[in-house]
């Protein structure tokens, strides 16, 4: 992140580390930037948008880059919370997800306001073929497994998951602002993901798995 990550990319991430407007550490702007950059992804989804960090990064990155990604996020775009998470109140999340998107991006994000578990959402997901996947939604284990195994099932032959709060079971030794994750996601890292799939990178909490 600090000596190779362009300007654009930090200046995206100062602006979303500022009044709670996303969560996560640098690393994982560098992450995103260098996944970008190697394999080019015509096709994603985020899962868990929250106030659109990650899809208007995802924009920006594809429009540096040159080349076309069609990009599409799932959420209840509300401050609903999970056994572990809660969220700020009083914030029209789909409005502000909007701004913040077209501060860093012309792409037509396509954003879909359900929960993961929802019919229409099951059946958008499975009715594509996604290059990439990130699963940043209920950390609770049971919704975030159905996440996993609709996802799974819905990749290109070369796709990739990228779980979120899921190193709690690795070897990763957080810093003092980091944090290995939550039960739920580290639970489907290790007993489903790692067997599933093939583990390509790993930073901080997040996890890279592409299909074998």
């Amino acid at each position: 992140y600090t000596f190779r990550v362009p300007d654009y990319v930090k200046k995206h991430r100062i602006y979303f580390s500022k009044n709670q407007r996303g969560f996560g550490e640098n690393a994982l702007h560098a992450m995103w930037w260098k996944i970008f950059n190697e394999f080019r992804p015509k096709k994603v989804l985020e899962i868990g948008v929250y106030r659109g960090q990650v899809v208007s990064l995802w924009g920006l990155l594809s429009d540096k880059l040159n080349f076309d990604c069609e990009i599409t996020g799932i959420s209840p775009f509300s401050s609903v919370g999970d056994d572990v998470s809660e969220y700020l109140k009083n914030l029209d999340y789909l409005e502000d997800t909007k701004f913040n998107i077209k501060k860093f991006t012309k792409n037509k994000i396509f954003l879909l306001q359900n929960f993961s578990n929802d019919e229409q959402a099951i059946k958008y997901i499975v009715s594509n073929k996604w290059d990439l996947i990130y699963i940043d939604g209920s950390h609770d284990f049971d919704i975030a497994l159905n996440d996993y195994k609709v996802c799974k099932d819905s990749l290109s032959p070369n796709g990739i998951i990228v779980l979120d709060d899921s190193s709690l079971y690795t070897n990763y030794k957080p810093t003092s602002f980091s944090f290995a994750g939550h039960p739920g996601p580290s639970k489907i890292a290790r007993d489903y993901a790692e067997i599933d799939m093939e583990l390509i990178m790993s930073v901080g909490h997040n996890n890279v798995f592409r299909n074998k």
